[in-house]
């Protein structure tokens, strides 16, 4: 698949009137892509490529769903750069620089913003300012959305050649009515659905209303709208897959598409760094296939990343070491999670009771009811529920350590408040009040202790006394 920075890089001047020549085609319907095409943002993002759509959880979302911004825990830093498709045989300098930051928001959702340029030496550049917003409508959808200020400009000599070749100073006359540069302005939507507790759906409309960017009023050169949709799947905490497709019409109105599969583990150490490792694989039309490799290193709040990218097949750009990319994250504040995107507790089915715990009265209905000695002014609840969610684990900026955790249960038979290894009355009928030995007063004699919890009563003889029986 072409971008516009292989266009100029094979037609890269060697003259100034071939350098005139570069900005004419550039600007003509025959150029296969127009500007601002997906060069991809942020090493972490750009190692798994499409897949990011359904991965994406830093402020590097803003760039593939802004949707996922809404997973974002605290405010973060990021920034890039990237030297792409290094070592072209005419020493070309193709570079890309990121600057972004997210707000997470006291309501619930994230608001971010980044500046992003792109340069071909001093003969092209491009500029996007972005700004979005994601935000958890449940536990599990979320929405998003981002308003784009897309820049680019052509450095224009100083110099004319006319038809015979022959140079003068001034300016062309196709920048001289129509000017160098143009700004437009372009919107994205995402959306992300927690399928399951392992599976995340992600969808993205970029650029939804095809902005022209032509540098003449006449002429016809948009930013095609983009469509990528993509699953993660969590096989545990430390492993991720995913697969994504793109899909995206060309000026020459031929829609191309592209298959990315991607995978990611990462290691916990005990004092709280993390080391992940990360690739991709696309495969698309007009034989596009491309490799991405990545690590990255997290070393408390700061997070430096690293991805190399080879195109191994498609439009050849010449001899080149690929693409390389560096990345730099800095987080910090209150970490949280905001409460529409926490997992809500499952109703509790109550089951029925075992055989010999069922709650019943044995006492006569004729027995008066004294008043207890005391009761007391608080009982233990006949049942709790513990729910651990993945999120209540990340809640923390503690580092990771090893731990036993212990549960400790506690039986009451006869459900009045006190446990049966302090229950010196176990078997009390439900409802009586009891005082802190768990006895209701029909289970106490006259001095206030506990009633025998069997009496045998046998008859025998007087002869059997005698006997010493």
């Amino acid at each position: 698949m072409m971008n516009l920075a292989a266009y100029i890089v094979n037609r890269k001047l060697r003259v100034a009137g071939l350098f005139l020549a570069i900005v004419y085609s550039l600007l003509s319907p025959s150029a296969v892509f127009a500007a601002f095409e997906d060069k991809g943002t942020g090493a972490r993002a750009t190692a798994l490529g499409d897949t990011y759509v359904a991965l994406g959880d830093d402020v590097l979302s803003l760039s593939y769903n802004p949707a996922a911004l809404a997973r974002v825990q605290q405010k973060e830093v990021t920034s890039e750069y990237a030297k792409l498709f290094s070592g072209l045989s005419d020493n070309s300098n193709l570079a890309q620089s990121y600057l972004a930051y997210a707000q997470p928001i006291s309501w619930g959702g994230t608001l971010a913003i980044s500046w992003k340029q792109f340069s071909l030496d001093d003969l092209y550049k491009e500029r996007t300012l972005s700004l979005g917003y994601g935000e958890w409508l449940t536990d599990r959808i979320a929405i998003g959305g981002a308003i784009k200020q897309l820049y680019h400009a052509f450095g224009v000599p100083n110099m004319i050649v006319d038809n015979n070749g022959n140079i003068q100073s001034g300016t062309p006359t196709f920048f001289a009515h129509n000017g160098n540069s143009n700004t437009a302005y372009s919107a994205d939507l995402g959306f992300l659905y927690k399928m399951t507790e392992r599976h995340t759906l992600g969808i993205s409309v970029q650029d939804i209303n095809e902005p022209n960017i032509a540098l003449s009023p006449s002429d016809h050169e948009i930013v095609p709208r983009t469509f990528r949709l993509g699953v993660g799947y969590e096989r545990h905490r430390h492993l991720n897959f995913a697969g994504a497709v793109e899909t995206r019409q060309t000026l020459s109105n031929q829609t191309d598409m592209i298959l990315t599969g991607a995978a990611e583990r990462t290691w916990d150490f005990e004092d709280g760094d993390q080391l992940a490792v990360r690739g991709s694989l696309a495969n698309g039309s007009r034989e596009y296939r491309q490799l991405s490799l990545g690590a990255g290193y997290r070393l408390g709040s700061v997070q430096l990343d690293y991805a190399f990218v080879f195109n191994i097949g498609g439009i050849s750009l010449g001899d080149t070491s690929g693409t390389h990319r560096f990345s730099l994250t800095y987080r910090f504040g209150a970490k949280g999670i905001p409460e529409k995107a926490k997992k809500q507790p499952k109703e509790r089915k109550v089951k029925p009771m075992p055989t010999g715990y069922e709650e019943v009265s044995t006492e006569p209905e004729s027995l008066p009811t004294p008043t207890p000695a005391a009761v007391p002014t608080s009982s233990l609840p006949r049942a709790a529920e513990i729910s651990i969610t993945p999120e209540d684990i990340d809640d923390t900026t503690a580092p990771a350590k090893k731990a036993d955790i212990s549960i400790d249960l506690i039986f009451d038979s006869d459900f009045d408040g006190v446990a049966d290894d302090l229950d010196q009355c176990p078997t009390t009928p439900a409802g009586m009040p009891v005082d802190a030995k768990g006895c209701a007063a029909t289970q106490m004699d006259h001095r206030g202790n506990p009633l025998p919890h069997k009496v045998i009563i046998e008859f025998i003889t007087l002869e059997e006394v005698e006997n010493g029986r």
